[in-house]
């Protein structure tokens, strides 16, 4: 299961130690069904828990883990996607007084929070892709 990976395991740890929730910074996890190969092996009968159309959370160990199974694969998705999206959890738990952690496997994504990204308004360019 999920709780199995060494850093969702710490994640878990600190979390409750210190009051607060994980955040992924996975870049694969965020995609529902992607289970095999992405390390997302979640609890047994675990249940996505929705604050709104977009964002859940899952509970591991009374904790929840917050950006996992965001999107199907066939949606497009980018770091701007992201952003907005764990930056709207990461509102969530700072409003509950909780502290948000993030933990995870993409360092690419935890740049863009914690600095920024210059080109993440720029829409795609679809004839040179």
């Amino acid at each position: 299961m999920l709780y199995n990976i060494a850093w969702i395991r710490l994640g878990i740890r600190l979390a409750k130690k210190l009051n607060g929730e994980i955040v992924s910074a996975d870049s694969r996890q965020v995609y529902i069904g992607m289970d095999i190969g992405t390390g997302k092996d979640l609890p047994v009968n675990s249940k996505l828990k929705t604050q709104n159309s977009k964002l859940g959370y899952y509970l591991i160990d009374g904790i929840p883990v917050w950006m996992v199974d965001v999107i199907t694969p066939a949606q497009e998705f980018s770091v701007a996607q992201y952003v907005d999206l764990a930056r709207k959890a990461i509102e969530d738990i700072w409003n509950r007084k909780k502290l948000p952690i993030m933990v995870g496997g993409t360092g690419f994504y935890i740049k863009a929070i914690v600095d920024g990204i210059e080109t993440m308004g720029v829409p795609p360019d679809w004839e040179l892709r």
